[in-house]
C-alpha cells in the first residue's frame, strides 16, 4: 500500500460493530446466496447511505442506473465549524459504490422489501465487480496482484491530490480472500516452512484510501470474528452522534 503524505490531517472514526453471533448470521447468509462478505457489506453501505446521507430532494429525483458510483454528502454528520461552509467537503465527500435513488423510492413506496433490496444490490455488485476484475487483469497482471497494482496507483493519485475519484474496484473487492490470495501468490512458494512452502491464513484485514486530499475514505471493514464498519473523517468534521446514526 502507498503511504499517506506526511502532512495528512489527523482523523477520527465513527465505529459500528456487530456482535459475534450477528456477524456469523450475516456471513452465513452471504455464503448461502453465493456472495462474499464484501458484497454483502457493500449492499449494507449502500442502503445506509441512502438512508442517512441523501437529501429529500435527492430521494424524490431517483435514477435509472442499477449500480453506479456516486458521491454522497456528510452534511448531517459534520461539525458546524467556521471555514467549512462553501467548501467541497461541506457539500459532498468520499465515494461509495451505490445502487441509486430508485431503490429508496421503491422501499418508501412499499414496492420492495428492504431485505430483498439488500440482496438484490449485493448481486448487482457481484456482477459489476466480477466484470471489472476481468478488465483489471487484462492490463495489470492477473488476480490479486492486478487488483492491488491498480488499487495502489489510484490511492497514490488520491493522496497527492491528482485524483478525486476512487478506482471503482477499490471497494467491492475489499475482502479477506483477495488479501490472502495476494500473500499466497507472492510468498506462498519456497519461502519458509519445512516443505519450503509457507501457508497463510488471513483472519483480519483493514483497507483505507485517502480521498480528495482532505477526507479519509469513509468505509473500512475488518473481520476478526466480528463485522465492523468504521467511517473516518478529518478531525474538524468529526461529530459525536455518528455511532448512534450508524446503529440505526
Amino acid at each position: 500500500m502507498k503511504p499517506w503524505p506526511r502532512d495528512a490531517l489527523p482523523t477520527k472514526l465513527h465505529r459500528f460493530r456487530l456482535d459475534k453471533e450477528t456477524s456469523k448470521d450475516f456471513l452465513r447468509a452471504c455464503k448461502e446466496r453465493g456472495l462474499t462478505a464484501a458484497y454483502g457489506i457493500g449492499a449494507c453501505l449502500i442502503l445506509a447511505t441512502l438512508e442517512l446521507f441523501r437529501t429529500e430532494e435527492e430521494i424524490t429525483m431517483g435514477y435509472d442506473d442499477a449500480v453506479i458510483v456516486v458521491t454522497f454528502n456528510l452534511r448531517r454528520w459534520m461539525a458546524e465549524k467556521e471555514g467549512l461552509k462553501g467548501t467541497a467537503s461541506s457539500a459532498e465527500t468520499g465515494l461509495l459504490i451505490a445502487a441509486t435513488g430508485l431503490f429508496d423510492c421503491m422501499i418508501a413506496e412499499g414496492r420492495m422489501e428492504v431485505e430483498h433490496c439488500l440482496w438484490f444490490i449485493a448481486e448487482q455488485l457481484k456482477e459489476f465487480f466480477t466484470d471489472r476484475l476481468k478488465q483489471i487483469s487484462s492490463f495489470a497482471g492477473k488476480g490479486a496482484h492486478g487488483f492491488w497494482h491498480a488499487y495502489n496507483q489510484e490511492a497514490a493519485a488520491m493522496a497527492s491530490g491528482q485524483s478525486e475519484t476512487t478506482f471503482k474496484t477499490g471497494i467491492g473487492l475489499n475482502s479477506v480472500g483477495i488479501v490472502e490470495a495476494y500473500l499466497k501468490r507472492s510468498y506462498g512458494t519456497g519461502h519458509g516452512g519445512q516443505d519450503g512452502d509457507h501457508t497463510f491464513a488471513v483472519q483480519d484485514c483493514q483497507i483505507d484510501m485517502r480521498c480528495g486530499g482532505s477526507v479519509s475514505q469513509p468505509h473500512i471493514w475488518t473481520f476478526r470474528n466480528q463485522t465492523e464498519l468504521n467511517m473516518g473523517y478529518v478531525e474538524a468534521m468529526f461529530t459525536p452522534q455518528g455511532p448512534e446514526l450508524l446503529a440505526r
